[in-house]
């Protein structure tokens, strides 16, 4: 685990660095044209790949139709002029060409492939559907389209040009992660994968994937146990002392307290004035929209980065994490472990194990899942 890459993704607001009114507006409407267009060829993309894989099971066509896809110059029988991989690029080449940058057609192309080669089994099996993407899909783009990276010493930001558009990151609010990140890729100690740009309200987002080599910890030789219980989240044993991380108060009364606030919203929705239809009587239920969702992943990030600088002062070089167990059913007490169930299901302990995972190898530390 200590020799796999770390592979960190950052989203970090950008703006456009021109000063000039009707430049600014000329790029973002060429953003959003290739917002268009990317959604446009997700969609076609992901149907072309569907049907040249399973056009054998069109039993309906004519039986002198052949149903090896191949390359011709490479197989007799084959039905593609070229490969088919390029019969894709060459479609989208053809309707989409000029009027957005080719290599980020490339790029959606690998990454929307790379996606369907993992799930077609499933989509062959009939466990599930393919994938339909929508409008507001981020733009790909390869590390090399990004040129001209050099730091502005005035404000502390970042400058680079990406297709002739000219960006600046908007770091003020970054608590030095994504700035580390950024110097690291401007000094060439890390290594940028396909990333995107995401637009969204009106904001420019990078969202980015930086490959850093992790951490390697000198003179940390202790064993530490990190169990996921069920009374609080996480419990720490190092040489014998134990530490606690979070509560059920903290956590799972909270949550269940978000859930029910939610509930009663929409039974008041009822109620509401109407003014604009539906949107103006639902408008009391925006604040709870995201909420719980926020309130989890803040929460665990906490709970996880505890765990592992508890683990770093202590100089644990490996961490054996046990997860909680769900309690057998007992007839003298079932109400007891029915209760043991519902916390469980509340205790998002997948995405803690998850988060926990990110975070020990970004810190050198060796992780055991049991």
């Amino acid at each position: 685990m200590k020799n796999e890459p770390l592979i960190l993704v950052k989203r970090i607001q950008l703006h456009l660095a021109c000063d000039d009114k009707d430049q600014r507006d000329a790029c973002m409407q060429t953003l959003y044209s290739w917002q268009r267009i990317c959604f446009q060829a997700a969609n076609l993309i992901c149907s072309h790949l569907f049907v040249q894989d399973r056009i054998k099971d069109f039993f309906y066509l004519a039986e002198d139709v052949r149903y090896k896809l191949a390359d011709q110059n490479k197989d007799p029988l084959g039905l593609f002029n070229t490969s088919g991989m390029n019969t894709v690029y060459a479609l989208l080449a053809k309707r989409f060409k000029g009027q957005i940058p080719m290599r980020i057609i490339s790029a959606l192309k690998m990454t929307i492939a790379k996606a369907h080669h993992k799930e077609k089994e499933e989509y062959y099996q009939g466990q599930r559907s393919v994938r339909n993407y929508r409008l507001g899909l981020p733009i790909p783009f390869q590390a090399t389209d990004i040129t001209h990276l050099h730091p502005c010493p005035l404000h502390k930001e970042f400058q680079f040009t990406l297709f002739q558009i000219p960006f600046r990151t908007y770091l003020r609010r970054d608590n030095g992660e994504k700035r580390n990140c950024m110097e690291a890729l401007l000094l060439n100690r890390s290594v940028l994968k396909t990333s995107s740009i995401q637009l969204l309200k009106g904001k420019i987002y990078l969202l980015a994937s930086f490959v850093q080599q992790p951490a390697v910890l000198t003179g940390h030789q202790l064993i530490a146990e990190a169990e996921l219980s069920i009374e609080v989240p996480i419990i720490l044993t190092i040489n014998k002392k134990r530490f606690t991380i979070g509560s059920k108060e903290d956590f799972y009364y909270k949550r269940l307290a978000i859930q029910a606030a939610y509930r009663r919203k929409q039974q008041a929705v009822l109620y509401n004035r109407t003014g604009h239809g539906k949107k103006r009587r639902e408008k009391s239920l925006d604040h709870y929209k995201d909420k719980e969702h926020c309130f989890v992943t803040r929460t665990l990030h906490l709970y996880s980065a505890r765990l592992i600088a508890l683990c770093i002062d202590h100089k644990v070089g490996t961490l054996l994490l046990r997860k909680a167990q769900e309690p057998d059913a007992n007839p003298i007490d079932e109400s007891n472990a029915m209760r043991n169930r519902v916390v469980l299901r509340n205790w998002s302990y997948y995405s803690l194990t998850e988060k926990i995972k990110y975070k020990a190898l970004k810190a050198g530390i060796e992780l055991i899942i049991e």
